[in-house]
């Protein structure tokens, strides 16, 4: 069997530290096909191994692919190894190239809501919404009922 598909086939069966030896193989041999860097990026990413992932995508991205998963995919590397700021950046990115890109949105708006950005928050949870992001849409849904209540509570006290 091909050694690539093998991988994959170990990846698609989460055999995730499988996967990346197959993968390190190849690249090893001085393969560069930037679909290895990708699959092996994403098992590290399942193998909560994120600055290993951050380099594989880094890689990718110094080809000059312009790929909105690319950066959205770096950008929750990013978030998973506590680098906030840097994923904004990367999650704006894939908005640009991918303006309908809820989950990039959604992500956005949530590291925006940790960081007390409130306004932000809820415009990226909007757009995530309008383009079909049901987490978002739940949220926003909660975010209304809850400011109903403390609306209603106010209201009892006076």
């Amino acid at each position: 069997m091909d050694k690539l598909l093998k991988g994959v086939k170990l990846l698609q069966k989460q055999k995730f530290n499988e996967a990346v030896k197959i993968f390190n193989e190849l690249i090893l041999r001085g393969d560069k096909n930037t679909d290895l860097l990708l699959y092996r990026a994403h098992c590290y990413l399942q193998l909560k191994k994120p600055i290993e992932a951050i380099r594989d995508f880094d890689t990718i991205l110094a080809t000059g692919i312009q790929d909105e998963k690319i950066y959205y995919n770096r950008g929750a590397a990013l978030v998973a190894s506590g680098k906030n700021d840097e994923a904004i950046r990367d999650f704006s990115k894939a908005i640009e190239i991918n303006p309908k890109y809820d989950n990039a949105f959604y992500n956005r708006g949530s590291i925006y809501y940790k960081q007390k950005k409130f306004e932000l928050a809820v415009k990226d949870f909007m757009a995530a919404s309008e383009h079909g992001n049901d987490f978002a849409r739940n949220l926003l849904k909660h975010f209304e009922k809850r400011g109903n209540e403390i609306q209603n509570e106010g209201k009892q006290e006076v």
